[in-house]
């Protein structure tokens, strides 16, 4: 059915809210800390910085979306461009290394706080639990009726709870003695800005948080005065999460008393609060979590769907389940690759496959955006020339420094953990490579049966005639 009343500003300013606040600030909230050298000040710096780039680029996917409307958003763009074979590398990138990844972190975030609620430090058990949630969590949106709207709208309820209690603690149990003493926030300030520029790395650590500010671009086509709700929606979002973000920081770091205390899962090495109210946080962040692995798999398999429906994957992929109408093998797809993750990685690894990624694709994306605002007669320009180069420019100095980031912290990792686990990134980039000429095999076959099965028709024609 289509829908006669479109959504207003306060609307898609709650949509954008919901669909970037949530489980993605606390997975990285360790990484992002860690990888500034435990520094308070460059903590809040690196957190304001993530937001603000990812302004440009997403006001970039503004324009496109106004005028196409239409559902895969960059990947149903490169199609528009008849950019094929890059649509082909889009899809399965976005479908192995970011929708995979992003359910795999949420899943062994999941298990590391039910380990530590446990009181359980088993490296297999987190793993081996984080499949066994992923396996039923799924397994309820495949074959339970109905089970993605009532859901959807659980987990909306609760999932804000874990920073709100946040909030509270930091009221009660916060004091300025610690982590934000002045002492803690310019502890090694010279030496952390002399080494290798660590804001960079940190700041990639953030996009897995930010990521979710463009969702009004993907329902543009339901949104009332799109070109003005939609900047405006985006603007305003992003600057409310970066407040919610910082206020939540804050929180955490005023209750902790020195960094040790953030190195394990939620707020369970927090000395200064009751076991009690540490149990609480860890069920809601349970809570959480799972709502994010369910809108993860609700959502992304769409993806898969779409591609199967432009034939870059096998048909067998559009089959929907009888009892909840879901794309079941679209999903199991998704889950398999992320139970590989889960096998092979820890969260630190996928958080900068996430960032690596999404960085490549953002740059196709932007790409793709300057060539359709030049050659598509039916795409709605509503910036200014000067302000769309300017947006284009920064767009792309994001993408490269998030690159650079992500390529560093993946350096470190395996100086840390020995040229042994240098497989993973090389694997990872193999396959990102492979998908190029695995895509243009696939157009090549299909152009040479094309044109064989149009000689044969030629052919039947011409000896009917004769």
């Amino acid at each position: 059915m289509k829908q006669n009343k479109k959504m207003g500003f306060w609307t898609v300013l709650a949509l954008t809210l919901t669909a970037t606040i949530g489980s993605s600030v606390i997975i990285s909230f360790s990484s992002v800390f860690g990888s500034v050298g435990s520094n308070p000040l460059l903590m809040i710096i690196a957190w304001v910085v993530g937001g603000l780039i990812i302004l440009p680029e997403t006001f970039l996917m503004v324009e496109p979306a106004i005028s196409f409307k239409e559902n895969g958003t960059n990947y149903s763009w490169l199609k528009r461009s008849n950019w094929k074979i890059m649509a082909f590398w889009f899809g399965w990138v976005l479908t192995l290394f970011v929708s995979a990844s992003a359910i795999a972190t949420s899943s062994l975030a999941l298990s590391s706080i039910t380990a530590a609620l446990l009181k359980i430090d088993n490296i297999y058990f987190i793993k081996f639990f984080a499949i066994a949630i992923l396996a039923v969590i799924g397994l309820t949106q495949i074959f339970i009726r109905n089970s993605s709207q009532v859901t959807q709208f659980v987990f909306l309820v609760i999932k804000s709870l874990p920073i709100i209690l946040i909030l509270i603690l930091a009221v009660i149990f916060g004091t300025s003695d610690n982590l934000l003493n002045g002492k803690n926030m310019t502890q090694d300030l010279t030496k952390i800005y002399m080494s290798s520029l660590m804001l960079i790395p940190a700041i990639t650590l953030t996009s897995f948080a930010y990521s979710g500010t463009e969702v009004p671009t993907y329902v543009a086509g339901e949104i009332d005065k799109p070109e003005k709700t939609i900047p405006k929606s985006i603007l305003i979002g992003v600057a409310v999460v970066i407040v919610v973000y910082l206020v939540y920081i804050v929180a955490i770091l005023s209750i902790a008393k020195n960094s040790s205390e953030l190195e394990q899962s939620g707020i369970s090495g927090f000395s200064a609060i009751p076991n009690w109210v540490k149990i609480m946080f860890n069920v809601l962040a349970i809570l959480l979590f799972a709502g994010s692995i369910n809108s993860f798999l609700l959502y992304q398999s769409r993806l898969v769907y779409k591609m199967a429906e432009e034939k870059d994957l096998h048909n067998v992929f559009l089959k929907t389940n009888k009892f909840s109408s879901q794309p079941y093998l679209s999903m199991l797809l998704l889950m398999l690759v992320a139970v590989f993750y889960i096998v092979f990685n820890q969260i630190i690894e996928l958080l900068n496959y996430f960032a690596l990624t999404v960085s490549l694709l953002k740059v196709l994306m932007i790409t793709n955006v300057i060539n359709l605002r030049k050659k598509d007669e039916s795409y709605i320009k509503i910036y200014k020339p000067w302000v769309f180069w300017t947006f284009v420019v920064f767009g792309y100095l994001t993408c490269f420094l998030t690159l650079a980031g992500s390529i560093i912290n993946l350096v470190s990792i395996v100086k840390v953990a020995g040229i042994v686990e240098i497989w993973k990134p090389l694997v990872m980039i193999s396959i990102i490579l492979l998908i190029f000429p695995v895509g243009y095999l696939k157009f090549y076959l299909q152009n040479k049966l094309a044109n064989k099965s149009k000689e044969e028709s030629e052919n039947k024609i011409e000896e009917k005639k004769l």
